[in-house]
């Protein structure tokens, strides 16, 4: 039955085939790109050998490598299954590595950019090595106009999302094999370049040399080149470590034009074959073995040499298809137990009380500081000390130096732009680097992790004591942090309220923003309130988000939650509310709050600091529930979480809330000011 006219059946098989491989790419695309690379491999290497289609990989070794000992023969056969299954996991992530991400190396990309520039047509030729898909995505990234063959999944639905991935990163113009012909002639008549692979087997092909035994291969490259009088330009994948990438760009194969056009034909398929078989020879683990590239007689002689091995090899295949079932299961099972692998990677594994702390910060440098006084023009009245959030992952440490040029890089690109940037109309800002305490910690409720965790505190208080010492001029005071720094600056605000009572009269507020504290140490007579009006100084707000209908998560945020004690050190809530300011209203309530109430969210990411993004309105509508702030799921895809899987558990790199915080601090500034800068929360 045609794809056009398909059974019932067929169409149940198609969407469930579908559903499968959306799962597959969804857990592929939750990893880390080297992580995803790395269980390819791993998954492949481990159960690549008891599938059928190992035999095929077997017999093609064999056939190229005759002299090959077990051993080698055995290291190159598991090797092929990892590169095998690296490529195949890698295929979801293709976006992620490109040229463009620096995950690939070009080799003579002056002369990708001769082809584009000079404008004649080449015909690219390459083969199945390493990662076939890089070399498509290089052919456009440099500018080439290329139409490039595919063979179209039998599978039509599967097809569609082959071609949309593809198209993710760049690579569009694709024409299906079998119905190519025409397109490609168009191409090149247009003074456009095509590309092949022409390393595979087809039976209408010629019979000609490659690794000592006649392979039916494609005339149509060459025949193509030779029509247009256009170089076979050949190109080659080399994988260098991981998933990173040298794409060669090779010199390419001038063909002669004796007037014989059929010896011509195979002289170039012959030329064809030998560089294909040279390139494989250099890199033999990288190449497709698993494709049955030679005759069916060929392989009939490999079998009558092997009759004796019959049965076990039929034991083999029926363990392999049960083992390709139970391949689902251990994918299913890895996505299950995901959380747990991912955040075994960052655990340090040592203990914190035997751990050498990265050298504490020295706050008279300006390299300790993010911001230091940073304001707009004009400036805003009040001053800003700001705590960023965790930007550090972890791995063998659990204070993050604070050079570290990754988490630097967040910092700069992310979290102040989306987290700061509300504050930037208020005042100067001043935000220091600190030791901060790894995502690890945020994850884990160990010992190791709270004690982690509470040390960094000392950083924030000297940076805290040098400003008043080196900076305060006594304007109005705003303490604010978000993750794991506003869990630092709610510890932060009690502990100078409670040393100098009299600072109370500059505060304007304190911003606890996607972190928990309790609800009832911040009460009408407390010393440091939570905000009832957005006409009030002096007061808290504080706020930790969950996105409606993630009950699950909610509970998890409550019951994994730390608050410092009068110790200094950090405990559960033990059965206490968190408090919930909603920020739209700047109110500790439990109404619901619709969306067209929302000033505005935005995604600053990548913005120069000082630059106010664009803000999208009526996104969300909110409600404070036991506790947690419930948004709606934002309308925009700009407002969505994405990034790796340790990226997704950090402050998201957008705020829905940036334009409700930025009114709520102007106007709270605004509420000191009419009180003469002693308006103080509890005495409304």
């Amino acid at each position: 039955m045609s794809r056009e006219n398909p059974t019932l059946g067929e169409r149940v098989a198609w969407r469930f085939e579908a559903l499968a491989y959306d799962l597959v790419v969804m857990l592929l695309r939750a990893l880390p790109v080297d992580w995803a690379s790395a269980f390819g491999g791993w998954l492949f290497r481990t159960l690549g050998s008891l599938t059928p289609v190992n035999r095929t990989a077997s017999d093609n070794l064999r056939l190229a490598f005759p002299d090959l000992d077990e051993r080698e023969h055995a290291r190159l056969l598991k090797a092929q299954w990892d590169n095998v299954g690296r490529a195949f996991a890698e295929f979801p992530l293709m976006d992620r590595i490109r040229p463009a991400t620096g995950r690939v190396e070009v080799v003579n990309a002056e002369r990708l950019a001769e082809i584009r520039d000079r404008g004649e047509p080449v015909v690219f030729i390459s083969g199945h090595f390493a990662n076939w898909e890089v070399m498509p995505a290089t052919i456009v990234e440099s500018g080439v106009t290329c139409l490039m063959t595919y063979r179209a999944m039998n599978n039509p639905l599967i097809d569609k999302r082959v071609k949309e991935g593809r198209a993710a990163y760049g690579v569009e113009l694709f024409a299906p094999k079998g119905e190519a012909t025409r397109d490609l002639m168009s191409a090149l008549t247009r003074g456009e370049s095509v590309a092949l692979m022409n390393d595979q087997k087809f039976n209408a092909g010629l019979a000609l040399p490659f690794f000592g035994h006649a392979a039916h291969t494609a005339p149509g490259p060459s025949r193509l080149a030779l029509k247009y009088d256009a170089p076979l330009q050949t190109m080659s994948v080399e994988r260098t470590k991981g998933a990173r990438y040298r794409v060669i760009v090779h010199d390419p194969i001038y063909l002669d034009q004796t007037g014989d056009r059929a010896r011509d034909i195979e002289t170039a398929v012959r030329r064809v074959n030998a560089w294909v078989e040279e390139r494989v020879r250099e890199r033999p683990e990288e190449w497709f073995w698993v494709h049955r590239r030679w005759p069916k007689e060929t392989y009939a002689a490999l079998r009558e040499a092997d009759r004796v091995k019959a049965r076990r090899h039929l034991t083999s295949r029926r363990i392999g298809w049960a083992l390709a079932a139970a391949m689902v299961f251990l994918v299913a099972a890895a996505f299950a137990w995901r959380e747990d692998i991912l955040q075994t990677d960052l655990d340090p594994k040592i203990p914190f009380q035997t751990y050498v702390p990265p050298p504490a910060p020295d706050y008279a440098s300006p390299a300790s500081w993010a911001l230091a006084g940073e304001a707009t023009t004009p400036a805003g009245p009040a001053d800003i000390f700001f705590v960023h959030p965790t930007t550090f992952d972890g791995g063998a440490d659990w204070l993050g130096p604070i050079d570290d040029p990754q988490s630097s890089d967040l910092l700069r690109r992310v979290m102040l732009p989306n987290y700061a940037g509300p504050f930037a109309r208020a005042g100067r800002i001043y935000a220091p680097r600190y030791r901060q305490s790894s995502l690890y910690t945020q994850l884990t409720l160990r010992d190791d992790a709270r004690d982690a965790r509470a040390f960094v505190y000392r950083d924030v208080r000297a940076a805290f004591d040098w400003y008043r010492q080196s900076w305060d001029q006594g304007r109005p005071l705003i303490l604010a942090g978000t993750g794991q720094g506003a869990e630092l600056v709610a510890r932060l605000a009690d502990d100078v309220l409670r040393e100098e009572p009299g600072l109370r009269t500059r505060l304007v507020a304190v911003y606890v923003v996607d972190a928990i504290v309790p609800e009832d140490e911040h009460q009408a007579t407390d010393l440091l309130p939570a905000c009832q009006a957005r006409d009030q100084a002096g007061c808290m707000v504080a706020f930790a988000q969950v996105r409606e209908g993630t009950d699950d998560v909610a509970r998890r945020r409550v019951d994994r939650a730390q608050v410092w004690t009068a110790r200094g050190t950090l405990t559960g809530l033990e059965g206490r509310l968190p408090l919930c300011v909603n920020p739209v209203l700047g109110a500790a309530t439990q109404v619901l709050v619709p969306d067209h109430l929302s000033l505005g969210a935005a995604n600053a990411s990548g913005l120069e600091w000082g630059a106010r993004p664009p803000f999208i309105a009526r996104q969300v509508e909110t409600q404070c529930v036991d506790g947690i702030l419930r948004h709606s799921l934002p309308r925009s895809p700009s407002l969505r979480p994405s990034g790796s899987w340790a990226d997704r558990r950090k402050s998201p790199p957008y705020n829905l809330f940036y334009a409700d915080i930025e009114a709520d601090a102007l106007a709270r500034i605004a509420a000191l000011a009419q009180r003469g800068g002693a308006g103080l929360a509890h005495s409304d």
